[in-house]
């Protein structure tokens, strides 16, 4: 049986990678599959329905103008330590070579 989060996965593989990597390149690709994963590791530790708002996954991607994207600062997230906590909105960004950081 598949499962939603594999059913997600699919989609976004064949139909929106293609547009990322027309307008991004390489790097927009690979900041989709890190986000993917992403959400696959949250979902793992914390169920969608203890979450009342919305939840974001976001990665900067550099344009071809700027080679580099800025470190980023604040707490990084241990997906476990929300599993038992009621939640109204969350936001995480991924960086590349980081841990997630919880906005």
């Amino acid at each position: 049986m598949t499962s939603l989060l594999d059913i997600i996965q699919l989609v976004c593989r064949e139909a929106h990678v293609p547009m990322v990597h027309s307008v991004f390149g390489e790097s927009g690709v690979n900041a989709t599959f890190k986000i993917m994963e992403t959400v696959k590791n949250l979902y793992k530790d914390l169920e969608p329905s203890r979450v009342r708002g919305r939840i974001v996954v976001y990665q900067m991607v550099a344009s071809t103008d700027c080679s580099t994207t800025p470190v980023p600062s604040g707490p990084t997230t241990d997906f476990g330590s929300l599993s038992n906590r009621s939640i109204t909105d969350l936001a995480f960004e991924n960086v590349s070579e980081w841990p997630v950081f919880k906005r």
